[in-house]
């Protein structure tokens, strides 16, 4: 068990929390809500309790899928961050009397509610009001982890932390006003090849029930195009440099006939609340189990988000539900290469 916890835990400090960006984010945050007042001190104090939502990768569950369904669930809700943040600042009112404890209970609660919103831009889906209910919310136009996004805004907190009060201001200021910016850029780059998407479809003459629009690893220049048409879906990949602004789609196979029998089981109707229906199945381990893959982070069957959801009974062709397990994967070095290619040379990919 704890084995695999820390490979969880691996993945999911990659892909999923992305610590860093948070962290600058509420450093920015908590100098400029206190116009930079001991500011290294609040720095560091916004590092801890700006990575405190993430930290629910680590909770129990009873199985793989469970796991990813909790992520994001209270611990990123402002209702009850606004619930939690007059205690806490309690708690710290005690240590650091640094700031009064209404300031304290104001910059726990922006720094909270500020990583949520940050998350509902990534793909995974963020649950901003439980219990109320409504869902997951996501933006899906920026990747989970983004140098271009981070690495500024880490430059700029840097530069305030060691800098004198008024300049760390500035710094915080113009971190801020840059990540903000860049978030900005991401979803209308999103936008924009959303229209494209739409447009080429028609031509084409595809009619679709779903359309997702989300950024390939690393960047915000590549964007990946899923449509779902029953027991298919359409893969297509637009670059904001393409002088050609047609969108190449291939078709793929859901093999949603593998879940016949399937359909009103648990696991896989968690399956689709999670992908919030771009959801496809694939046979695994030479068709001896299935799984089902969420289709809007990774492509061509490497998906991020995957789990084996039944086992191939003996001498039948029909399989039978099993307790979720996540195939892990990770995109390899070449597939990194692919991409950056992809951003500047127009090709079918």
């Amino acid at each position: 068990m704890q084995k695999a916890y820390l490979k969880v835990f691996w993945y999911d400090t990659f892909f999923c929390m992305d610590s860093l960006s948070q962290i600058v984010l509420g450093a920015s945050v908590a100098v400029i809500a206190t116009k930079a007042k001991k500011h290294r001190r609040l720095i560091l104090w916004a590092a801890f309790f700006a990575t405190l939502p993430d930290l629910d990768i680590f909770f129990p569950a009873i199985n793989d899928l469970e796991h990813a369904l909790l992520h994001r669930t209270w611990t990123h809700s402002w209702v009850i961050q606004s619930l939690l943040a007059p205690l806490a600042a309690v708690l710290v009112y005690k240590i650091d009397k640094t700031l009064s404890y209404l300031r304290w209970w104001f910059v726990i609660w922006l720094l909270w509610v500020t990583h949520s919103a940050l998350d509902v831009c990534t793909v995974y889906g963020t649950h901003l009001f439980w219990p109320l209910g409504g869902g997951p919310l996501f933006l899906g136009s920026v990747f989970i982890v983004d140098p271009l996004y981070t690495l500024p805004f880490l430059l700029t907190m840097v530069l305030a932390f060691f800098a004198k009060q008024k300049n760390a201001y500035r710094w915080a200021t113009l971190g801020l006003v840059l990540s903000t910016g860049y978030l900005l850029w991401a979803f209308l780059a999103q936008q924009w090849v959303l229209q494209r998407a739409v447009t080429e479809l028609k031509k084409q003459n595809i009619i679709y029930q779903k359309i997702f629009v989300g950024p390939t690893y690393f960047n915000s220049f590549l964007w990946r195009v899923v449509v779902l048409k029953k027991e298919k879906y359409y893969e297509g990949f637009g670059s904001v440099f393409d002088k050609n602004l047609a969108i190449h789609f291939k078709s793929h196979d859901r093999n949603l006939k593998l879940l016949t029998g399937l359909e009103k089981n648990s696991t896989i109707k968690k399956m689709k609340y999670f992908s919030h229906g771009f959801y496809a199945v694939a046979p695994n381990n030479k068709k001896h189990t299935l799984k089902v893959m969420d289709l809007r982070m990774g492509w061509s069957n490497h998906y991020y988000f995957q789990y084996r959801v039944a086992q191939r009974e003996s001498k039948s062709k029909r399989y039978k539900p099993t307790a979720p397990k996540r195939v892990f994967f990770r995109p390899q070095l070449s597939e990194i290469k692919t991409v950056w290619n992809r951003i500047w040379k127009e090709n079918n990919f």
